[in-house]
């Protein structure tokens, strides 16, 4: 009796983790500050370089202008963006991206080796393999849209941060591409309300007039699902896979013998 309660109790403990939400944390973002690096870029570059020689002075003053904008101070760069990955289940949290460096003993001998091996006819079976997977897959592409329903029906996106600048050489022309970019922005958004759960979206898209012609784009999203919700959606799934697996037995045996029965029928009757 005392081993059915623990048995119970760990399939309820079970059933409660997987009803707990998973979240998942994607961010293109700046580094938070106190790891931020700065970096400097001088004036003088090749493009001011090539500006200075469209002007035609003479060698004296060319040269004392490139000095002029040498001695400049250089001017602060933004830090750069850096991608983190981040799933969260309860209080704890795992860093998906960037991982961890670890050593590996290099395996490329041996792979070779192991290529080298290989007969023609094991390559024929895989490829033979491979075609029978994708069938595969697009058979249950085809025929798993309830459970894929009810999955996307359940994943939350949320906190949704996106800011764009558009930089382009003609203020007009960034001001109408930014317009059309926060268009199809909002579109997509609309869409994808229509698909899954959306809450708290910043979105910012705004033109850059200094002519620079370089845009910038920064991203943070978390996106949370339950896994009781993939699990009864796979369960589903596969309930409809083994009922539809019985019919098509059920009907080649009713054919086998349909078959079978006519077969005799036709037969000639034996000379007694």
């Amino acid at each position: 009796m005392i081993v059915l309660w623990i048995f119970l109790s760990v399939l309820a403990a079970i059933f409660l983790l997987l009803c707990c939400p998973v979240g998942l944390s994607v961010s293109w973002w700046y580094p938070p500050k106190g790891k931020e690096v700065t970096q400097h870029r001088a004036y003088l570059t090749e493009d001011v370089q090539k500006e200075i020689a469209k002007l035609e002075l003479c060698a004296e003053d060319e040269q004392i202008l490139k000095q002029m904008v040498g001695e400049l101070p250089p001017r602060e760069l933004p830090p750069e963006k850096e991608l983190l990955v981040k799933l969260h289940f309860l209080f704890l949290k795992f860093t998906v991206y960037p991982m961890s460096k670890k050593e590996k003993p290099s395996k490329l001998p041996k792979m070779k080796k192991a290529a080298q091996n290989k007969s023609p006819q094991k390559e024929e079976k895989k490829k033979s393999e491979k075609t029978d997977w994708k069938a595969l897959l697009l058979w249950s592409v085809q025929n798993a849209k309830k459970s894929l329903g009810m999955i996307l029906r359940d994943i939350c996106l949320k906190r949704l941060e996106l800011y764009i600048t558009v930089a382009r050489e003609d203020a007009a022309k960034s001001a109408l591409d930014a317009q059309k970019l926060l268009t199809a922005v909002y579109s997509a958004l609309g869409v994808t309300q229509n698909v899954m759960k959306v809450k708290k979206a910043d979105i910012r898209i705004c033109p850059d007039f200094r002519g620079d012609g370089k845009n910038d784009v920064a991203v943070r999203f978390c996106i949370s699902f339950h896994p009781i919700v993939a699990v009864a959606a796979g369960l589903r799934f596969l309930g409809s896979l083994l009922k539809k697996m019985l019919r098509q037995t059920k009907e080649s045996e009713k054919n086998e013998t349909s078959s079978n029965a006519g077969r005799e029928e036709n037969a000639p009757a034996e000379i007694g």
